[in-house]
């Protein structure tokens, strides 16, 4: 078995699903003995829950997930709450699985759809949930244009998702004529390729960080010359230098691997030095922001001084 029942129930805030235990590997008969011990107890037919573990609105959250069925993924109001979007309930949870699974849940109120494609859902925090580009369009689905438009202000802002991206998830699923589509469209349409939406408290303080350490930097930046590479948070302003904001807490959810990956490696090969900092740093820690620039600018300086000792 992968995983104990125990360890599985820790990463999902103290509940598991019986599908998962057979997966890994329990009998049915072990699973039955497990519901009727002191250590669990039957949040319903699907779900256990293990005594002693803090009862939370994630946890109830997480249960309804776990009841949907293995497509079922958090989505609509509840996910723009586990997101991050204040002015949004996370309960009663709601999800969004495939039409293909039947199954009635007291737990969650559920969305059903044809199609839920895989690159369009995430993990965050132990959950399964629909991308920030799926949500926008469902917020335009389930809310007025207003609070969906400044949702969708927000979630960019928070760099949950950008222009660019919410065009790639148009593209790829704004064809099949789901509710919010044309919503999402004119939110686009209007801004142009080239909108840049207000700073976020984080880029804000980054901001502040760099400029009172006496690092000129410039904000939302296009980089590259004759390729455009792509838009990162800060340039320096006299060299190649960028540095890339991430948050802790959504960047594992949000980042292809191999796609950031290759965007670093083309800011690289652009010529750039990339400085890659954390929430986490810029909040509490800003003295490591300024300390990984400076190591940046260093870097520079001495490929500068190797390329001039071999021309």
């Amino acid at each position: 078995m992968s995983s104990s029942p125990h360890e599985l129930a820790e990463r999902q805030h103290g509940v598991v699903a019986k599908r998962q235990l057979r997966t890994a590997g329990l009998s049915f008969a072990s699973i039955r003995s497990l519901a009727h011990s002191r250590q669990w107890e039957e949040m319903s037919s699907e779900v256990l829950r293990r005594v002693g573990s803090p009862p939370s609105d994630d946890q109830s959250t997480m249960a309804g997930i776990l009841d949907c069925g293995s497509t079922a993924v958090l989505s609509h109001r509840s996910a723009a709450a586990w997101w991050g979007l204040t002015g949004f309930d996370l309960l009663p949870a709601t999800v969004t699985r495939t039409a293909s699974s039947r199954r009635s849940s007291d737990l969650a109120t559920v969305h059903r759809v044809r199609v839920l494609p895989p690159k369009w859902v995430t993990t965050l925090r132990g959950g399964p949930i629909v991308r920030p580009e799926m949500l926008a369009l469902q917020l335009y689905a389930v809310c007025n244009a207003k609070r969906a438009e400044r949702a969708v202000e927000r979630l960019w802002s928070m760099r949950l998702l950008s222009g660019p991206s919410i065009g790639v998830f148009l593209d790829d699923v704004g064809a099949r004529g789901r509710n919010g589509t044309a919503g999402l469209r004119r939110y686009l349409e209007v801004r142009g390729p080239n909108y840049v939406p207000s700073a976020s408290s984080l880029e804000s303080r980054a901001g502040q960080i760099l400029g009172d350490a006496g690092i000129a930097v410039r904000q939302q930046v296009d980089a590259g010359s004759e390729v455009w590479v792509g838009r990162v948070d800060f340039c320096h302003v006299e060299q190649p230098l960028v540095i890339e904001v991430q948050s802790e807490m959504y960047h594992g959810a949000l980042i292809d691997q191999q796609a950031d990956e290759h965007r670093l490696a083309r800011l690289r090969a652009a010529g750039f030095e990339v400085v890659e900092v954390t929430d986490e740093q810029v909040w509490n820690r800003p003295w490591e922001v300024v300390a990984a620039v400076r190591a940046g600018l260093t870097r520079l300086s001495c490929r500068s001084r190797r390329s001039d000792a071999l021309s």
